[in-house]
């Protein structure tokens, strides 16, 4: 279970630098339209209504695109160093990743068994009751995901 545990965590790492080189291009394109939009009120009057369109929404994606990368890279690196808490930030950032088809989804995946089991397959925790809260999540994790239209 090492294994996963150290791949889970370097995929979360990438994941996030992925993230976080997006989140800069996002600002460079947006910026550059809203740039662009500004520059061209002087000939088109109308162009001014773009400007902040464009900021908001660029802003909208930045925010996005770091509120799941930053902690990825913080959680990968917590895994790497065996902190109790990261376990958890996986899970919550698996469940977040859902969304993020395709390649989130297959690391949504990949988490969640990762980090609710242990290295004899058996789900994190000696008590029944944390055997059947895990078991609950991932039941209605692969529920929403798979829920067929």
């Amino acid at each position: 279970m090492d294994l996963h545990v150290r791949v889970l965590a370097i995929f979360h790492i990438a994941f996030g630098i992925i993230g976080l080189i997006g989140a800069l291009a996002v600002l460079i394109v947006f910026g550059g339209m809203a740039r662009t939009a500004a520059l061209a009120v002087a000939e088109e009057p109308d162009a001014w209504i773009a400007v902040p369109l464009l900021s908001i929404i660029g802003s909208v994606l930045i925010i996005i695109a770091l509120t799941l990368s930053v902690p990825g890279i913080i959680g990968g690196w917590g895994l790497l160093q065996r902190r109790s808490w990261s376990r958890v930030l996986m899970i919550v950032l698996s469940v977040l990743h859902l969304i993020n088809i395709p390649f989130g989804t297959v690391l949504a995946v990949y988490g969640l068994w990762g980090s609710t089991v242990e290295g004899d397959g058996e789900p994190v925790g000696d008590t029944e009751a944390g055997h059947d809260l895990v078991s609950r999540a991932r039941i209605a994790c692969f529920e929403l995901h798979f829920k067929p239209a």
